[in-house]
């Protein structure tokens, strides 16, 4: 079962790797005066 447990673990991971980015892609979006204020 150990594989099952890791596999689990991989699955979590590939999920929040998705989050990060998809949150990176939009953080690269807002428009560059929102840093210059």
């Amino acid at each position: 079962s150990g594989s099952k447990l890791h596999q689990e673990w991989f699955r979590l991971d590939i999920r929040k790797h998705f989050f990060t980015k998809r949150l990176v892609e939009q953080w690269n979006r807002l428009p560059r005066e929102v840093f210059d204020a």
